[in-house]
């Protein structure tokens, strides 16, 4: 990708890397813990069933930033593990929440719309065939 070679550019990127830094600072995730579980939805991609290149590039950030949170819930339910500092209990947990996490959240988006039919007692329809019969 080109570098921002206008001014117009240049402010748009900066106001996009401030909107992402003021709902990170508004949720109560880190950069550190964001970076441990994008690491950790990136292993767990390649164990995520297949999905379509949009679906994808909706639930790896929606991943990330879960499973972030994740490990800082986790981290405070679990306290101190001896001498590991908070801080880093809540990046590891997220990476490793990450690797679990982002499977399974590919996964249920992909059952919901079965999901749906199967709540709401509606039948599924046949595909219907678009091909010319001979």
């Amino acid at each position: 990708m080109p570098e921002p070679t206008s001014s117009g550019a240049a402010v748009a990127w900066a106001l996009v890397a401030g909107l992402a830094a003021s709902f990170f600072a508004a949720i109560g995730v880190t950069p550190a813990g964001v970076f441990w579980a994008a690491a950790g939805a990136f292993v767990g991609a390649g164990f995520a069933p297949a999905a379509g290149r949009l679906r994808a590039m909706l639930l790896f950030p929606a991943a990330t930033v879960l499973s972030a949170k994740a490990g800082i819930v986790g981290a405070a339910w679990l306290g101190a593990i001896g001498g590991l500092p908070a801080h880093a209990m809540a990046e590891a947990l997220g990476g490793l929440v990450g690797i679990v996490f982002h499977p399974l959240t590919v996964a249920l988006v992909q059952m919901t719309p079965a999901l749906a039919r199967l709540r709401l007692g509606v039948q599924p329809q046949p595909p219907v065939d678009t091909q010319e019969k001979p």
